[in-house]
């Protein structure tokens, strides 16, 4: 029916993922409050990045929302509209009733500050390991399950820009 120009799963990271990159050149605001919750009390942060990987968001422009809406309550299906796409100046914007909570520029989001490669080697000196770092990054990822003692732990912190999408 062409009621929708993008979808995306609520999965890793909730709506701050789903949000993020579907809002990512054109920016989008979003109460919190709106947003359905499965479990009573979450704080607006945790409603920001809850995982819930059965809900979708859309973007649907405002001449199919009610169109949409009706669709989804003839299946039984919850849809409500949480937000919208577009901001003046390509700006995540986070709300809770009247109070803005968040605001983040989308290029900062997405491009955000350069994380260098990085290398370590883990040296056994006979006592505890240490730990010799080279390169100029700032912070070094702790790798998911720890080398070995002689081993070199290689890691890269990418941003990875997110794909584009319509309004």
């Amino acid at each position: 029916r062409g009621l929708f120009t993008a979808i995306t799963d609520c999965g890793a990271g909730g709506l701050s993922s789903a949000v993020g990159e579907m809002g990512a050149d054109v920016g989008a605001q979003v109460q919190l409050e709106k947003v359905p919750l499965k479990y009573a009390g979450l704080r607006y942060d945790e409603i920001w990045i809850s995982e819930a990987q059965e809900r979708m968001v859309m973007s649907v422009p405002a001449s199919h929302i009610e169109e949409l809406l009706k669709l989804a309550a003839s299946e039984d299906v919850e849809a409500t509209v949480i937000g919208t796409f577009g901001t003046d100046r390509d700006e995540l914007v986070l709300r809770y009733g009247e109070t803005e909570v968040g605001r983040l520029a989308m290029k900062f989001l997405h491009d955000g500050i350069p994380m260098p490669t990085r290398r370590a080697t883990i040296r056994n000196t006979g006592g505890a390991p240490e730990l010799r770092k080279t390169g100029s990054s700032r912070f070094l990822p702790t790798p998911t399950s720890p080398p070995s003692i002689g081993s070199s732990v290689n890691t890269t912190t990418k941003c990875r820009p997110a794909a584009s999408s319509s309004r």
